[in-house]
C-alpha cells in the first residue's frame, strides 16, 4: 500500500486505495466509512479526519500474517457563504464578497468585491470557493433587479 498520506476532498463519492486486493481493511480511529473486504472509502458516510487505514492478510500455509498501513487523510468542504439574496432598483449597482474560503470564482463574468449592475429580473450567481487544500464548495446568492 501507499506509504505516502493520501489526501481527499470530501466531496468525492468513493475512493479506494490501490495496491492491495485481497485481507481485511481497518481504519483507526474510527469515522471513516471503510468496506473491509475491499478497501473502498465512502466520503459521504465518513468524517473530516486524518485516518490510519491497514491492510491484513492471514497467514495461509507457511506464509505468515502480513500486514501494511496507509495514511488518509480526508479534507472539510469549506464553508462558502456568497452573502444574502438582494431586490434592487434597476441601474443599481451590486458588490458580491464571499466568505468561508482562500480563492472565490463567481458565474456570470463577476469579480469578487468588484461592483457591478445585474440585468432586469431575477439573476443567480453561483460562486465556488477553493480553500488551501483545494477543496471546493459552492453557494447561490439570487439578485432580483426590479424595472424603475
Amino acid at each position: 500500500m501507499n506509504e505516502e498520506p493520501l489526501q481527499i476532498a470530501s466531496s468525492a463519492p468513493a475512493v479506494t486505495v490501490s495496491g492491495a486486493s485481497a485481507g481485511t481493511f481497518t481504519a483507526t480511529p474510527t469515522g471513516l466509512s471503510l468496506n473491509g473486504s475491499t478497501g473502498e472509502i465512502t466520503l459521504d458516510g465518513s468524517t473530516a479526519n486524518t485516518y490510519t487505514v491497514t491492510n491484513t492478510i492471514a497467514a495461509s500455509g507457511s506464509c505468515p500474517q502480513t500486514s501494511a498501513t496507509a495514511t488518509v487523510t480526508i479534507n472539510a468542504l469549506p464553508t462558502v457563504n456568497g452573502g444574502a439574496d438582494d431586490v434592487v432598483c434597476e441601474g443599481t449597482q451590486v458588490t458580491l464578497t464571499a466568505t468561508g474560503a482562500d480563492t472565490y470564482s463567481w458565474t456570470g463574468g463577476i469579480s469578487q468585491g468588484t461592483p457591478f449592475t445585474p440585468t432586469v429580473g431575477t439573476n443567480t450567481y453561483t460562486v465556488t470557493g477553493t480553500d488551501a487544500n483545494n477543496c471546493e464548495n459552492t453557494d447561490d446568492v439570487v439578485i432580483t433587479v426590479d424595472e424603475e
